[in-house]
């Protein structure tokens, strides 16, 4: 029972309100291993095989399989929010972020060091994308990781003017 209790806890969705200012998403995330590399996001998105992120993190280190991760928000308030997730590690070769749009579509950004780096939403070392979350909705994200180095997979979410601070700061 503690595995489904621990489950439970850990994909419960990250609370995006007026007071949201940044949260490291290795707690909420959930992971499904994809070993030939053949998943598209219907097949993704019917698996009941994610599990939730090992607590010491998610360092997969080198891999012939591509990794999904999935994470849900949630916006209980009365405005609509936009927030900033954050790849660090900046290493993968391939990285692709599927966000729901309104009109219920995948909003599709694909991006990684093997790419050109204007397929980056944001001019940084960083992979960093856009998630529009509209006022008292809950919204599941996937991201796929493939990469010939290794999958470093650490997400970072961020209200926009404290992401700014944050890489200031890095800067200096």
């Amino acid at each position: 029972w503690l595995p489904a209790a621990l489950a439970s806890v850990q994909s419960a969705p990250v609370e995006v309100d007026a007071g949201f200012r940044m949260a490291p998403l290795t707690p909420r995330i959930e992971l499904l291993e994809d070993p030939a590399g053949r998943l598209g996001i219907a097949d993704v998105q019917a698996s009941t095989q994610f599990h939730p992120a090992p607590p010491e993190g998610l360092k997969i280190g080198f891999s012939k399989s591509a990794w999904w991760a999935k994470v849900t928000l949630h916006n209980g308030g009365a405005d609509d929010r936009q927030v900033v997730l954050r790849q660090v590690y900046p290493l993968v070769d391939y990285v692709t972020l599927w966000s729901p749009a309104n009109d219920g579509q995948w909003r599709v950004v694909r991006t990684g060091d093997e790419l050109d780096f204007d397929t980056r939403e944001y001019a940084h070392r960083d992979f960093l994308f856009t998630l529009d979350l509209p006022a008292g909705a809950t919204r599941t994200y996937y991201l796929r990781f493939a990469s010939s180095g290794p999958i470093d997979i650490a997400l970072e979410l961020y209200e926009p003017r404290t992401l700014l601070g944050t890489l200031g700061s890095e800067q200096l």
